[in-house]
């Protein structure tokens, strides 16, 4: 049997009275997607999050807080008749707070990072009618991880 863990980092920031989140454009897919790493057999969620956030944004490790403690941590297979016995797979949605203002100024929207409502995550599509991951607003609604008036 063949285990895989994936990780979504809720890459969060207030803005006002509301909640952020990072979201990334795939060229590829020709929509919005918020970062999902897989983690290696021998490594915690945090060492994961630290890397590969540190990696992706080119910023400290000492930038961001990841939280200690997952949101959520679902096996989506298990409610899949037809998934193969031998597989199973796991996800793990946990935040990550960046906590400088320099940081935040310098992750501000581009054309290959955005930060995201709430209301547009779980809609599946931005204000501006970009198409966002369809498994995104899925998983959201699905278990309810972030609800659209956050």
């Amino acid at each position: 049997m063949t285990k895989t863990v994936f990780v979504v980092a809720l890459i969060r920031r207030r803005v006002n009275d509301s909640t952020c989140w990072l979201a990334l454009w795939s060229a590829e897919n020709d929509f919005w997607d918020i970062p999902v790493f897989r983690r290696l057999e021998s490594e915690t969620v945090q060492e994961l999050l630290q890397r590969e956030i540190s990696w992706l944004l080119n910023i400290d490790r000492r930038e961001f807080l990841v939280a200690k403690m997952a949101q959520l941590h679902v096996n989506p297979l298990a409610a899949v008749a037809s998934s193969n016995a031998d597989d199973e797979a796991e996800l793990i949605f946990n935040s990550v707070d960046i906590y400088q203002q320099a940081v935040l100024d310098k992750l501000g929207d581009d054309d290959g990072r955005r930060w995201l409502t709430a209301r547009e995550l779980c809609s599946g599509i931005t204000d501006d009618n970009r198409q966002i991951n369809p498994k995104i607003p899925d998983w959201l609604h699905r278990w309810q991880v972030i609800q659209p008036w956050e």
